[in-house]
């Protein structure tokens, strides 16, 4: 008799439509075969894995050397001049292209000048006929103009398409200064010197001698007020800083003081106009005393003292 075998065998079983049976992959060759498929992508891989380490920052030892060596490529650029070189070529070509087009500098018009020389002024302004007129620094130009000796300020305008006007404006002369080393200037009211001179076309205006004349406008303008002193004055001096000696018709000096010497202009017009002072063979009026006017006479005369309020 045969046996039977009760076991169930899988063999013959067919699948289930619609089923699809799970793919066997053994460890053996067959998982070899799969991953030799995919060899060129995780050459790429690997690749950027090792390409992003590398550029980590977790590895300062290649940035800190890349940085140098660019700062290095960038300083010798710089140093050989091959920038600045380069810009200046493109500004060129720029400034060609604005001319062609009709913008470059056909004249040049300055008004106001009467000291300064027209060659000083096209030096200082920096640009010339042909250059473009949007290449004009008009600031720049203004203040090389106002370095200028007579030159207080400047109006410069652009006048498109081709024209530049300059307006100066000079400083005015107002006073005469022989300094102690014998150098003679003209200066303006707040007393800083022009320029140098010869004194010949400002013979007309006030003379000052020895230090620099500070607050020389405020004693210009009080004894303006007083016609006979205004009459006789010959030339003013700054003493020590402090105040004022004044040198009258016929060599007569007057001695101001520190304080109030106001009052003391009121007092020398009424000496000048109501006593004569000036007739009298007087060498120097000494106003600095309270009370009492000196007058130190020529020829050793002596000094006589006079109270002030009764006749000299």
């Amino acid at each position: 008799m045969r046996s039977v075998n009760t076991r169930k065998s899988t063999r013959g079983k067919a699948s289930k439509p619609g089923r699809r049976s799970a793919p066997s992959v053994s460890r053996g060759t067959g998982e070899r075969r799969v991953r030799r498929g995919d060899d060129s992508d995780n050459v790429i891989v690997s690749f950027l894995r090792r390409l992003r380490d590398a550029l980590s920052f977790r590895r300062p030892m290649i940035w800190m050397t890349a940085s140098f060596l660019a700062l290095t490529v960038i300083a010798g650029l710089l140093a050989g001049g091959y920038v600045q070189r380069s810009f200046a070529a493109v500004g060129r070509s720029i400034d060609s292209a604005e001319v062609a087009a009709g913008f470059g500098i056909d004249t040049i018009q300055v008004t106001g000048e009467h000291r300064t020389a027209a060659a000083d002024i096209r030096n200082a302004l920096g640009f010339k006929p042909g250059q473009s007129l949007f290449a004009i620094d008009v600031e720049q130009a203004r203040e090389n103009l106002r370095q200028l000796p007579w030159v207080q300020d400047a109006v410069i305008h652009k006048h498109f398409p081709s024209t530049v006007s300059v307006s100066v404006v000079e400083k005015i002369p107002f006073a005469l200064w022989l300094s102690d080393d014998q150098k003679l200037s003209v200066i303006d009211r707040s007393g800083a010197v022009i320029a140098a001179t010869d004194g010949a076309e400002f013979r007309n205006l006030p003379h000052f001698v020895g230090n620099p004349p500070e607050g020389a406008a405020e004693l210009v303008d009080a004894i303006a007020t007083h016609r006979a002193i205004a009459a006789r004055i010959r030339g003013m001096q700054r003493i020590s800083e402090r105040r004022w000696n004044l040198l009258l018709d016929g060599g007569v000096m007057v001695d101001l003081p520190e304080e109030g010497w106001r009052k003391e202009l009121d007092d020398l017009e009424h000496l000048i106009v109501d006593k004569g002072v000036l007739e009298r063979d007087i060498k120097e009026i000494d106003l600095r005393e309270p009370g009492n006017y000196n007058f130190i006479l020529r020829n050793g005369g002596g000094t006589e003292r006079v109270a002030k309020g009764t006749s000299a």
